[in-house]
């Protein structure tokens, strides 16, 4: 179908308005006609285009104590303030019960202590989500800049749970940006600030900005949240929260970011869909949503949401957002005693003996289980140890039927059943969400051990004894996850055990690391030697593998530096001269994948 000159009108396009009011037409309706289509949120969601909104209100004053403000600053009852409805309620709080230290510190531990989920944590080192923090002033935004400084310099009135540093230590990276002018009454000031701030970033990352050159630092920083940049994907290299007034609100494209916190009143309709739409872009399997919290006003915010979606969606609202807790909660028990019905019991009869309807119910059942759990696990309020406490299916349950899960699909894919009916139909090739918290981050139990050293001379027998406990749990469960770097761990944590102070001066880092090297240097050596290649050669070719790709830095050296006749001579059954460089290549690339890489997976 061919539309010719036909004009396509956006909502926020619909109420242009020009100067001759009497002249000229006021709207984009009036100068065009009548839109031909409208394309909203709503659609571009239907059409996988972008994600949903989870939208979470955190109310950090409580509603005893709301109640109690509004009637004395109301001048009413308490039984009059009961019948008020909540956004009426809010119409009492004013700026300064949101600008006090409590709020912003309970604001600070939300986001540190309860955001791992939305913040990706459990995505492995490199793989995080970034997020943006939003205020209402700058003063305010560099009163939050100095609070998390606080934080990371341990003064905070709490600490950064060991969930949250188990799986990224040096979590939470921060920066700030705002606009700084030279005409505004705190303009001295807030170049003041500034300056320390990039300051900080400088140290942080080895770059040299300066309040002269401020746009470079602008950019950096949106190169470095948006991690876009290949030299980004490095842990070494990334940002995780910017805080921000306005900046970054609007424009500002970066798959990567997951989460937007919101500590300021509720913005216009059009402000509140650019800053959400900051979250929303499609970026791995883990993100389902693009997250938003709110801090203050949290019945006037959810009314001002509601009326923005409205609007951007043509009424559309209940399809952009994400089920409130509640809901996901309900389901999640629904999945767990569907899964439940299935007993795994290891005397009754194999896989393989059971029919096709059976396998596929389970499997169904598991993969609605999975999403499910999935599903909650992003909300604030999920609780891990409660909920399975709930449902009553702790971890080796979950291990236990996903085990189970793997093996019904092999045997359906056996036997080629990919069709049912509508009743038990699956997802053959369903990729599990569950995102499983046995892996343990490297960097931390060097730190657990590194302080252990630093402390063992001062440390009572029973606490001594209690980090000995600790670190060895987590060794054994990084051993599990990654048996060649667990091994290497584990010998050096015997070591100090047995002997604390011979290394109390010592960096337990370095000392993993040179462990790390001669064992690698010991493998290829002893390749070299059997093969017949020239040991630098192979180690070079080792440290720039990937196992991705066909062919790798080095290749061509190593193979021309091969020696046939000195391996022939020493191989007991030496392969033909014409297949020596594929098996030779064959043999070594599988030790480097099953010796090698793993030891540096930290």
């Amino acid at each position: 179908m061919h539309f010719g000159m036909a004009y396509w009108h956006y909502p926020f396009l619909s109420r242009m308005r020009v100067l001759k009011r009497e002249i000229l037409p006021r709207t984009t309706a009036e100068q065009y006609g009548e839109r031909l289509h409208e394309y909203t949120v709503k659609e571009a969601i239907h059409d996988g285009a972008v994600l949903g909104f989870q939208v979470e209100y955190t109310n950090t004053i409580r509603d005893d104590q709301l109640t109690e403000l509004v009637a004395k600053r109301a001048n009413k009852s308490l039984a009059e303030v009961a019948k008020m409805d909540s956004v009426e309620m809010e119409k009492n709080l004013l700026p300064s019960d949101y600008l006090n230290k409590k709020h912003m510190w309970k604001v600070v531990e939300s986001i540190v202590n309860r955001s791992q989920r939305k913040l990706g944590l459990y995505n492995g080192r490199g793989n995080s989500y970034t997020a943006l923090l939003t205020t209402s002033s700058i003063s305010q935004a560099q009163r939050y800049y100095d609070l998390f400084k606080e934080l990371n310099a341990g003064k905070a009135p709490f600490t950064i749970s060991k969930a949250t540093k188990e799986r990224l230590p040096d979590f939470p990276k921060i920066a700030i940006t705002y606009s700084v002018t030279e005409n505004d009454v705190n303009s001295t000031l807030n170049q003041d600030a500034m300056r320390k701030a990039i300051r900080d970033y400088n140290e942080m990352f080895g770059t040299s900005y300066s309040l002269e050159n401020i746009r470079q630092y602008n950019a950096n920083i949106n190169d470095r949240l948006a991690r876009k940049q290949a030299r980004y994907l490095s842990r070494e290299e990334q940002l995780d929260i910017v805080i921000v007034v306005d900046r970054l609100l609007t424009g500002f494209d970066a798959p990567c970011l997951s989460t937007l916190f919101i500590d300021r009143p509720p913005m216009q309709p059009q402000n509140i869909i650019q800053a959400f739409s900051r979250t929303n872009r499609i970026f791995d399997k883990n993100k389902q949503y693009g997250q938003i919290v709110v801090y203050q006003l949290p019945h006037t915010f959810a009314k001002a949401v509601e009326e923005a979606l409205i609007l951007y969606s043509n009424g559309g609202e209940n399809e952009i957002l994400a089920p409130e807790w509640k809901v996901a909660h309900n389901r999640l028990k629904k999945a767990a005693a569907s899964l439940k019905k299935f007993t795994l019991d290891p005397s009754g009869p194999p896989i393989n003996e059971l029919p096709d309807a059976t396998l596929k119910q389970f499997a169904k059942a598991f993969q609605g289980f999975d999403k499910g759990l999935a599903a909650a696990q992003v909300y604030t309020e999920y609780d891990s140890d409660g909920i399975k406490e709930e449902l009553a299916i702790d971890d080796k349950d979950i291990e236990a039927y996903t085990s189970a899960y793997n093996n019904v699909i092999e045997e359906l894919k056996r036997r080629k059943v990919t069709d049912g009916s509508e009743e038990d139909d699956i997802d053959i090739e369903y990729e599990l969400e569950i995102v499983q918290q046995a892996t343990i981050n490297y960097e931390y139990i060097v730190n657990l051990i590194q302080a252990y050293v630093s402390d063992s001379r001062d440390d009572k027998p029973a606490v001594s004894q209690k980090r000995v406990v600790e670190i060895t749990n987590y060794v054994d469960r990084l051993k599990n996850n990654n048996e060649k770097l667990g091994t290497l761990m584990e010998s050096l944590w015997r070591k100090i055990q047995a002997n604390p102070k011979e290394f109390q001066n010592q960096n337990v880092q370095t000392l993993l690391q040179t462990m790390k090297n001669e064992t690698i240097e010991h493998l290829v050596k002893d390749v070299a030697t059997t093969w017949g290649a020239d040991p630098a050669e192979a180690l070079f070719y080792a440290e720039n593998f990937d196992p991705k790709k066909e062919s790798n830095p080095g290749e061509e050296s190593l193979k021309r530096h091969m020696d046939y006749e000195m391996y022939k001579e020493k191989a007991e059954n030496p392969v033909k001269k014409i297949s020596y460089w594929r098996e030779f290549k064959d043999a070594y690339s599988n030790l480097i994948r099953e010796e090698i890489l793993p030891l540096n997976q930290d």
